[in-house]
């Protein structure tokens, strides 16, 4: 049995919402998530095994780039499954006109999901759900 392609690494690189200019991107497969304490609270993390990107990450160096999660970011990686390729791009930033933070300015974030990615991922999701049996609980 061989192996290709790159090997799996345990290293991060961090790379804050102020270091993004606006229109920067990257692609690749999103793999983990997660959250941690921070002067805000709670926040939430995301992995991304980057294949490509347009601020000369080293995709060579088997690095994930961990992104901050925030209000524009968070609830689109919430859709998204673990194994999905996955384009993140940063907006600039954009001032919010309502709710608790209203004036505050935050980092406006775009996802995109590959299409096929998308596809396979939901014809393994129905798989597995459709080949196990329905039992009725109902008399119980």
């Amino acid at each position: 049995m061989g192996f290709k392609g790159k090997e799996v690494s345990g290293a991060r690189e961090y790379r804050g919402w102020r270091d993004w200019s606006e229109g920067d991107f990257v692609i690749g497969i999103y793999t983990e998530d997660g959250e941690q304490d921070s002067d805000y609270g709670i926040q939430l993390w995301f992995d991304i095994e980057v294949e490509e990107s347009n601020f000369n990450f080293d995709t060579k160096s088997g690095k994930r780039l961990r992104l901050n999660g925030n209000g524009a970011l968070n609830p689109k990686m919430e859709m998204i499954n673990h194994g999905t390729k996955v384009k993140v791009q940063f907006d600039g930033y954009d001032v919010l006109t309502k709710g608790k933070f209203k004036g505050k300015e935050f980092a406006d974030v775009k996802v995109w999901v590959d299409d096929s990615e998308e596809t396979q991922t939901a014809k393994a999701a129905t798989a597995t759900t459709t080949a196990e049996p329905e039992v009725d609980y109902s008399g119980l």
